[in-house]
């Protein structure tokens, strides 16, 4: 499977799989030094420090006793400089900075209810910059968490319960908004954003402490995926990284197409879809209103952390058939409310390590109809006998003698050899099939031309022989040179010719 480079997007990387066929894989972030320069060849994100400094990724990263950043995109910046915990000065060591693909996290821990809850930050913003903070213990719990950004100052006030278990992490995130969008739904912390986190949890329990997630990917049809592009599969690829509390081995997930295509990743929660919108049924609920079970795709839960993928080709097909431009997943355990606590965890589009990011693969071919005019001839073992691929990639073949029906073409055609011999019945029988399936590839298309040919079969195809009979007669179609093989009996793809 080899990369075409020039195909790149911003958060795609294209693939050619062979015969014509290729691969769109949506969620694997790029970026430029200079996104004003159409002809920079967009590069690979690496989020490594390299002497206190992050250049590899669509901000510029510097860190001293103050983090800079900029955004190479939109020139936006944010210059912060930790100013104390509780009542003491703090300083940048007392912080590990976690960089994301669109942005970085400042986290600390507390690790117990002895430390301070309490923290302060000096900060400048010029531009647009997302600024989220949140607080989780160690059963990944959320934990309460209060903010305020006034006169240049981040403030942040953790508010434990007796039930947080320590150590709690607290993470204020400086992002840009990211073409892949995802986050969590907890029912149990109704109003709580998740959006920035670097992981995410499908969980199944009772008394109200499911979770589900929405997992969205921006697909811009006709660069992602080029127009007139026949998608043959799709699937949703999710890394589980780990599980707590029960192994949910076996356990069935569920991706159903979401709806609510205007969701906001930094504000959806359990309740609401975006800011004063609610879900129809919390936790992005309602069956055909906020998510559709129609073309719903499985999978289950393997017996150790890798990718779990579903088949969502019905799913992506409908939102390209539908001129749409997310193609979006509500994620759940197919059998919430279990008095057993079953929970999987996900790594999100926010995680420090690409290779384990959300994805979407779609799989596409071209197709075009296969277009050339045959001479009136009655079915008969000496006439044309045709292989070629449909618009699934699946074997089609036959015959047809009506002229007007098939107009001839200028596409060009690379013979495709198989061993397959046709029978007379054959051919007749799917005679029809010609005319309405067989789909071939826009401008490299396969076909394959079969012994006892009668004279001059069709207009792109010439004989350079005086009789149809002879071994050794040589046909081209529209560029591409086949020979008859007398010792097989078939014909077989030769050199390219040019010049005819």
């Amino acid at each position: 499977m080899l990369e075409i480079i020039e195909k790149r997007t911003e958060d795609s990387k294209t693939y050619s799989l062979g015969d014509n066929k290729y691969r769109a894989v949506i969620g694997v972030s790029h970026y430029k030094n200079d996104y004003n320069d159409p002809e920079e060849i967009w590069k690979d994100i690496d989020l490594t420090i390299k002497d206190g400094k992050l250049t590899t990724a669509p901000y510029d990263l510097t860190i001293g006793e103050t983090i800079f950043y900029r955004d190479k995109k939109t020139g936006s910046t944010v210059t912060i400089t930790p100013s104390k915990v509780g009542s003491k000065k703090s300083k940048l060591a007392d912080f590990n900075i976690v960089p994301l693909t669109n942005g970085f996290k400042l986290q600390r821990e507390i690790k117990s209810d002895k430390d301070d809850f309490d923290s302060e930050f000096d900060i400048a913003i010029t531009g647009e910059v997302q600024v989220r903070s949140e607080a989780t213990d160690a059963n990944n719990e959320p934990v309460l968490i209060e903010c305020e950004l006034k006169d240049k100052k981040l403030k942040e006030v953790v508010k434990p319960t007796k039930e947080t278990k320590y150590p709690v992490k607290v993470d204020p995130t400086f992002t840009n908004q990211a073409a892949t969008a995802d986050t969590q739904l907890v029912q149990n912390a109704a109003t709580t954003n998740y959006g920035t986190g670097t992981s995410f949890y499908i969980r199944s329990y009772n008394s109200n402490r499911n979770r589900r997630a929405l997992v969205q990917f921006y697909v811009v049809w006709g660069t992602n995926v080029p127009a007139g592009a026949h998608i043959y599969s799709s699937t949703l690829g999710l890394y589980y990284a780990s599980w707590g509390v029960t192994d949910p081995v076996g356990r069935t997930f569920l991706a159903e197409r979401l709806l609510r295509l205007t969701w906001v990743e930094t504000e959806a929660t359990w309740n609401i879809w975006k800011a004063a919108n609610n879900w129809t049924t919390g936790g992005c609920g309602g069956n055909g209103t906020d998510y559709s079970s129609v073309d719903a795709a499985s999978t289950t839960v393997p017996a150790s952390p890798g990718w779990m993928t579903w088949d969502i080709t019905e799913q992506t097909k409908y939102v390209q058939e539908n001129a749409t431009n997310y193609v979006a997943c509500r994620i759940s355990d197919s059998a919430e409310d279990s008095a057993t606590d079953y929970q999987a965890i996900f790594y999100s589009a926010e995680h420090a390590t690409e290779a384990t990011r959300p994805l979407l693969t779609i799989d596409y071919l071209f197709h075009g109809v296969l277009e050339a005019q045959y001479y009136d001839e009655p079915v008969f073992p000496n006439r044309i006998y045709m292989i070629g691929r449909d618009r699934d990639g699946n074997m089609v073949y036959g015959t047809d003698s009506g002229t007007s029906d098939i107009a001839e073409s200028g596409i060009r055609f690379l013979p495709y050899p198989d061993d397959m011999v046709i029978t007379t019945a054959d051919a007749a029988s799917v005679a029809a099939n010609v005319r309405a399936k067989l789909r071939l590839e826009a401008d490299r298309g396969e076909i394959t031309v079969y012994p006892n040919i009668g004279s001059q079969i069709w207009d792109a195809l010439s004989t350079t022989d005086s009789s149809a009979y002879q071994s050794g007669a040589k046909y081209r179609v529209a560029g591409y040179r086949i020979v008859y093989d007398k010792d097989t009996e078939t014909f077989q793809q030769t050199i390219k010719l040019t010049g005819v």
